[in-house]
């Protein structure tokens, strides 16, 4: 791009892909962010508000802050800076990893304006835009040799009956969960070797209560493993406390559980794996003395009185 064609871009005023600054503010990451959420754009430095061309000269320390607020979004955005005569540009491409995410807020492109969006609307826009789905995601921070968990892996093979010449990489893909050369957090959820250095509200919480209400807490155990290890540790521990009938049927001891295992087993796995990670907190079972409660950060999944 010449200095003719941004003057001609300048002549067109600021819009849904065009940001004009009179220089390198604090404000300079959500435009960014609001780009990259967005269809792209480019952010003119050395220009006011109403199109008058002031100049800008772009110094190695402003290239670098320019590259750090990017690079410290989340996840990491990408930008081109250029110096064009007297006029600074910061080109964004629309990003390939929505939503980006600056300083814990989320910003969008409405007109020429960066616009904050708030919990409920990160969802409902992305969502409509068919751009939201956290389990396919490249998580960035996983690091294969230090995160992979070799040991969860296998127990999974082995459960799905995988054949062992197949690679795990080549399993992985074909489960869909490599995003991009990338562990996705479907991935990461099932594979990594501690669950709470990547998602502190993936973990599971199992509350035993003496009385009908919360006021007495016997005890509480919190699980943190990968999910398939979670899944089977948390319904061991569920059964330990509920009740069982026990009949004789012939020579064999029969025990039967109050709430039938197979109804409890999908309840657990519902909860687990349709829960919202965009909602703070953990699946939570809560156990009383006349039901079970399951519960996942968006709805009540399983209220069973026993």
């Amino acid at each position: 791009m010449n200095k003719k064609e941004i003057l001609e871009l300048i002549e067109t005023g600021e819009g849904y892909t065009l940001e004009f600054k009179e220089s390198l503010s604090s404000s300079i990451g959500k435009d960014i962010c609001a780009f990259a959420n967005s269809s792209g754009g480019k952010i003119i430095l050395g220009v006011k508000d109403n199109g008058k061309v002031k100049g800008y000269k772009l110094s190695n320390r402003d290239k670098a802050r320019i590259l750090d607020i990017a690079k410290n979004m989340e996840p990491s955005a990408e930008v081109k800076i250029e110096q064009i005569e007297n006029l600074g540009v910061i080109f964004v491409p629309e990003g390939r990893d929505k939503p980006y995410f600056v300083a814990g807020h989320c910003y969008i492109r409405q007109g020429a304006s960066s616009v904050l969006l708030k919990r409920d609307e990160i969802r409902e826009f992305f969502q409509r835009e068919n751009l939201l789905s956290f389990e396919r995601k490249a998580n960035h921070e996983f690091d294969w040799k230090e995160d992979f968990n070799e040991k969860a892996f296998e127990n999974f093979r082995e459960i799905a009956t995988i054949p062992k010449e197949l690679s795990t990489k080549h399993i992985l893909k074909n489960l869909n969960l490599i995003t991009n050369g990338k562990m996705n957090n479907a991935g990461v959820l099932f594979f990594c070797n501690d669950l709470r250095k990547f998602f502190l509200n993936a973990g599971v919480v199992v509350a035993l209560y003496k009385t009908p209400n919360k006021a007495d807490v016997m005890d509480i155990k919190e699980f943190y493993d990968d999910f398939v290890s979670n899944y089977e540790n948390v319904m061991k521990y569920i059964i330990l406390f509920l009740s069982k009938e026990i009949e004789i049927k012939g020579l064999k001891r029969v025990e039967t559980l109050e709430i039938p295992e197979e109804a409890l087993r999908e309840a657990l796995i519902n909860a687990m794996v349709h829960r919202d990670y965009f909602i703070q907190g953990r699946v939570q079972i809560d156990i009383y003395p006349d039901r079970l409660e399951i519960t996942n950060p968006g709805r009540l999944l399983l209220m069973k009185r026993i």
